[in-house]
């Protein structure tokens, strides 16, 4: 909402005056809203914790290695749908977190295959489209290399190609 330079650790850094979606205002460093570290108040993150652990590792039956990775791909792709930070082009494309909780997205990703393979990450696969069911898969890199916004696809014998595989 606003902006100011504070003092923290003997440096000086820009900071941010936010408003958590329960309604709670606080200060945040530039450095942690970009990182993706910052993505709500302190109370909300505990609850929010607290339900991953309670739900995530016992209800939801999800080891607790890519239970952990998992909610990591969850907050960050809050932040960047959500943010105001220099990656914001999801946020302006229109791009939208559609799951209302970290135990939502969780129940929902563990049915997709390869969720429980580290290599992977989670791709959505129309790419102009919201983080939502169905329209995210885990792929490779080369997989997600494919499906970039600045990618042109080439039609060849009827079938729709990313210009990376000619190449």
């Amino acid at each position: 909402e606003s902006s100011e330079i504070r003092e923290s650790r003997g440096r000086r850094e820009r900071v941010y005056f936010c408003r958590c979606a329960c309604g709670n205002t606080l200060w945040q460093s530039r450095g942690n809203l970009e990182a993706g570290k910052s993505t709500q108040c302190q109370p909300c993150a505990r609850r929010d914790n607290n339900n991953i652990r309670r739900a995530s590792y016992t209800q939801l039956g999800i080891p607790r290695d890519h239970a952990q990775r998992l909610a990591e791909r969850f907050y960050a792709i809050r932040s960047r749908c959500e943010g105001s930070t220099k990656r914001d082009t999801y946020r302006r494309r229109g791009i939208r977190c559609l799951f209302g909780s970290v135990v939502d997205f969780l129940a929902h990703v563990t049915t997709l295959e390869g969720w429980d393979n580290p290599a992977l990450s989670l791709d959505r696969i129309d790419n102009d489209g919201h983080y939502a069911e169905g329209n995210l898969r885990f792929a490779s890199a080369i997989e997600q290399m494919s499906n970039t916004s600045v990618n042109r696809s080439i039609e060849h014998n009827g079938q729709r190609y990313a210009g990376t595989v000619f190449h």
